[in-house]
C-alpha cells in the first residue's frame, strides 16, 4: 500500500463520516452547467455509514502498515467481477458480471439522446437514471444507489480503453467501454455498503486520469495524472432553525472536488462554482424545492463584494443570509418556508450598502432557477 492509496483511505473515511446525514426523502434539484455534474438522486444514509464502517475496519492497520493491536483485518467480504463484452452492445447490455454471487446486467434503452440505464438480473431491478448524454472530458459517470447495490454507469472518451476502479479490500474491477447509440459505455453492480476508494481510467497502459469520489460513489472531478484537488475543508456555510425544524448547509472540498449539500440536494463540481458567476452577483449553486411541509433549501456562489442576502417573502416576512468564504469562493446557505415565495432578494457589502437587487423569480441572469427550484 502505497502513501497515496493511504491517503486517499483517509479522506475517503473521513468524507463518509462527515457526509453522513438523516434527512427526509424529497427530490433534490440540481443545475449542470460545463463540467459540473448532478446528482439528482438521494445518497443513501445507510449507504454512507455502511461504506465508512468497511473503511474504519480496513484503515488502521493499512495506516499502519500491519494488523491493528485489537487483531487481524477482517473487513467485510464481498466480491466483484465484471466479464469483459464485445465493442458494441448487444440488447443495449453494455455490462454483466457477478456480485456477491448474484448475476448481474446493466442495460440501455430508449434512445440516443434519451438513454435510459437500469441494472438488472439476479440482484432483481436496481435503480434507474436517464437523461442526454454529456461527456465534456475523459469520463462522465453517475450512480443509483439503493438499499442493496451501488450500480455505477456512463460514458467514456474514445481515447479510454478501460476504467479500473479501486475497492477497499484490493480488489480492482475493470470495466471495458461498449458502444450504444453513438457513445461509448462502461458500468459496474457494487454492494451499496461498498466504496469506491479511486478510479483511474487508460488509454492502453497510459493512465489519462484519476478521480477520488465524493462519498464513495460522486465522480465529480477528473485529475490529469499527478494534478492534485483542491485543500481538504469542510465548513458550514449557513444553518438555523424554520418552521420549528433545524436546516443547515455544508460544504466538503477535497480530493474529490467541490461538494455542497443542503436539505436533501447535493451537487459537487470538477471545478470551483464561482466561475458560473460570469459578472453576476448571485449564481445558484445546488437547491432543494419544499415537499410537503418541508422548507425550500439552497446554496448560492456570491460575488466578492456582497456579505449578505436579505430575502423578502411573501408572507411580509424577510430573511437574512450571511455569506462565508469558502476556498476563494463566497458561499450561502438559505431557506425558504414551507408554502412562501421570495418576492424580492437584496445584496448586501461589507459596509452594509445596497450592491444589487433582483425579483424573487430568478437568482442572476434570468436562466437561472428562482430561490424556491
Amino acid at each position: 500500500m502505497s502513501i497515496e492509496d493511504e491517503r486517499d483511505l483517509r479522506v475517503q473515511l473521513s468524507g463518509l463520516l462527515d457526509g453522513a446525514d438523516v434527512r427526509p426523502a424529497p427530490v433534490a434539484v440540481v443545475i449542470r452547467r460545463g463540467r459540473r455534474i448532478r446528482v439528482t438522486r438521494r445518497i443513501s444514509v445507510a449507504a454512507g455509514l455502511a461504506a465508512a464502517a468497511t473503511l474504519a475496519a480496513v484503515l488502521p492497520g493499512v495506516l499502519a502498515g500491519r494488523p491493528s493491536s485489537s487483531g487481524p483485518i477482517t473487513p467485510q467480504h464481498y466480491s466483484v467481477n465484471v466479464q469483459a463484452l464485445g465493442p458494441v452492445a448487444s440488447s443495449g447490455v453494455i455490462a454483466q458480471g457477478v456480485t456477491d454471487g448474484k448475476r448481474w446486467k446493466v442495460v440501455v434503452s430508449g434512445s440516443a439522446t434519451a438513454p435510459s440505464v437500469e441494472a438488472v438480473g439476479a440482484i432483481g431491478a436496481s435503480g434507474g437514471m436517464s437523461g442526454p448524454v454529456v461527456l465534456d472530458g475523459p469520463v462522465s459517470v453517475e450512480s443509483m444507489n439503493d438499499s442493496r447495490y451501488t450500480t455505477i454507469a456512463g460514458n467514456v472518451s474514445a481515447a479510454v480503453t478501460s476504467l479500473v476502479l479501486q475497492l477497499p479490500d484490493g480488489e480492482r474491477p475493470t470495466l471495458t467501454p461498449v458502444s450504444w447509440g453513438g457513445a461509448r459505455w462502461v458500468a459496474v453492480v457494487l454492494p451499496t455498503r461498498v466504496p469506491v476508494v479511486r478510479a483511474v481510467a487508460y488509454s492502453g497502459t497510459r493512465e489519462l486520469a484519476y478521480s477520488v469520489p465524493f462519498r464513495g460513489s460522486i465522480f465529480a472531478a477528473w485529475w490529469d495524472p499527478g494534478q492534485v484537488g483542491p485543500a481538504r475543508i469542510t465548513r458550514s456555510i449557513g444553518s438555523g432553525v424554520i418552521d420549528g425544524k433545524p436546516w443547515h448547509a455544508t460544504a466538503q472540498i477535497g480530493p474529490w472536488g467541490w461538494c455542497f449539500t443542503e436539505g436533501s440536494g447535493s451537487a459537487c463540481y470538477g471545478v470551483n462554482p464561482k466561475a458560473d458567476l460570469a459578472g453576476q452577483r448571485l449564481a445558484m449553486t445546488t437547491c432543494s424545492p419544499a415537499a410537503g411541509n418541508a422548507p425550500a433549501t439552497g446554496i448560492v456562489s456570491v460575488a466578492s463584494d456582497v456579505t449578505r442576502v436579505v430575502l423578502r417573502l411573501s408572507d411580509g416576512t424577510s430573511a437574512s443570509f450571511r455569506a462565508v468564504e469558502v476556498a476563494g469562493s463566497r458561499m450561502l446557505g438559505y431557506v425558504v418556508p414551507a408554502h412562501v415565495r421570495v418576492t424580492s432578494s437584496t445584496e448586501y457589502g461589507s459596509r452594509g450598502q445596497v450592491v444589487g437587487s433582483a425579483s424573487g423569480k430568478a437568482v442572476g441572469a434570468s436562466r437561472t432557477p428562482g430561490w424556491t427550484c
